[in-house]
C-alpha cells in the first residue's frame, strides 16, 4: 500500500461553539478542544500521510480557519467548507470567493442535511446553490441520512454541473442491523457515476460499547456493489471516532474488509480515488 490520505477529519474548539450542544450522555470524550497538532500525531502514529479538513461548524469564519491551517501544514491536502446552499447561487458564489481569499486548498462544499426535511434539497434555491458549487469546479459533500436519499438522488439530476461524495455512507442503522430501504436508495443515488462514497462515520452508528467488524460487513459490501471501487474513499471521521473506539479501530475495520477483496486495490481507496475526486495536488 503507498500512502493513506484520510479524507474526513474536524477540528473545533469546544468552548468556542455553542453548535456542540448536540454532544450528549456516553459523548464526553469529545467535550474538548481538538488542534491540527492532535490530528497530526495521531494520523502520524497511525501511518496515514494526509488529511482532508471538513467544517465542523455551520459558519464561514470556522472554514477560513481550517483554510489558514491547511497553508501551514503539508499534511493538510484540503479543506471541505461550510456555505449557506440554501441562500442560493449569488450567495454561494460570494462565499466561495470568500474563501478562496483565504488559501488555495478549498475542495469541496457542504451543507449539513442531517436531520432537515429531505424537500429542503430539492428547493430551487438550494439546488441552484449546489449548481454554483460545481461551477466553481469544487465537489459537493452530501451529509445526508436514508431518508433522504430519494430526494439527494434527484438533486443530483437536477444539478449536472455538480460532483458529489456521499459522507458516511448515509449513516445506515447498523446497531439495528436493518439494511432496507437503506440498501436500495444507496442504489439509487449511485446510479449517476458523478457520485462517490465515503466510507467514514460507521462507528458511530454501531453499538458504541459492543460492536464487532464484522458488524460492517453488509454495508461495506452494499456500498462496493454500488460505487464499485473506482467511487469509494477512506474517511475515518475523527475525532468524532472516539465515541466508539480509536483512530486504529476505524482503519482496522476498512483494511480487514479490503483483504477479503482480492480484487481491490487498496491504493484506489485509501488514497488514489480521493487524489483524483477532490483534485488534490
Amino acid at each position: 500500500m503507498q500512502e493513506i490520505i484520510d479524507t474526513h477529519n474536524h477540528l473545533w474548539q469546544y468552548e468556542d461553539n455553542d453548535f456542540f450542544s448536540w454532544i450528549q450522555e456516553g459523548m464526553d470524550v469529545l467535550r474538548q478542544d481538538f488542534s491540527i497538532n492532535q490530528l497530526e500525531q495521531t494520523l502520524q502514529a497511525n501511518g496515514v500521510a494526509g488529511s482532508l479538513l471538513v467544517h465542523a461548524v455551520a459558519r464561514l469564519d470556522e472554514s477560513k480557519v481550517l483554510l489558514a491551517l491547511a497553508e501551514k501544514h503539508n499534511m493538510v491536502r484540503g479543506v471541505v467548507g461550510w456555505c449557506d446552499i440554501v441562500a442560493g447561487a449569488e450567495t454561494v458564489k460570494a462565499q466561495i470567493q470568500e474563501l478562496r481569499a483565504c488559501g488555495n486548498k478549498l475542495k469541496g462544499i457542504r451543507y449539513l442535511s442531517q436531520g432537515l426535511p429531505p424537500e429542503h434539497l430539492l428547493s430551487d434555491s438550494f439546488v441552484e446553490g449546489v449548481r454554483e458549487v460545481g461551477r466553481a469546479g469544487l465537489v459537493y459533500e452530501l451529509l445526508v441520512t436514508t431518508e433522504q436519499l430519494d430526494a439527494a438522488a434527484e438533486l443530483v439530476k437536477q444539478a449536472e454541473e455538480t460532483n458529489f461524495i456521499l459522507e458516511h455512507i448515509a449513516k445506515p442503522p447498523i446497531k439495528a442491523r436493518e439494511i432496507h430501504p437503506w440498501a436500495e436508495k444507496i442504489n439509487g443515488l449511485a446510479a449517476s457515476p458523478r457520485v462517490a462514497c465515503k466510507i467514514s462515520g460507521m462507528v458511530t452508528e454501531a453499538d458504541w460499547q459492543q460492536w464487532k467488524p464484522a458488524d460492517f460487513v453488509p454495508y461495506l459490501d452494499t456500498v462496493y456493489e454500488a460505487f464499485g471501487q473506482e467511487r469509494l474513499i477512506f474517511g475515518s471521521d475523527w475525532p468524532m471516532l472516539l465515541v466508539a473506539t480509536d483512530y486504529g479501530g476505524v482503519k482496522g475495520i476498512i483494511t480487514a474488509w479490503v483483504a477479503t477483496h482480492k480484487e481491490i486495490d487498496s491504493d484506489k481507496i485509501f488514497a488514489d480515488n480521493a487524489r483524483r475526486i477532490y483534485h488534490l495536488d
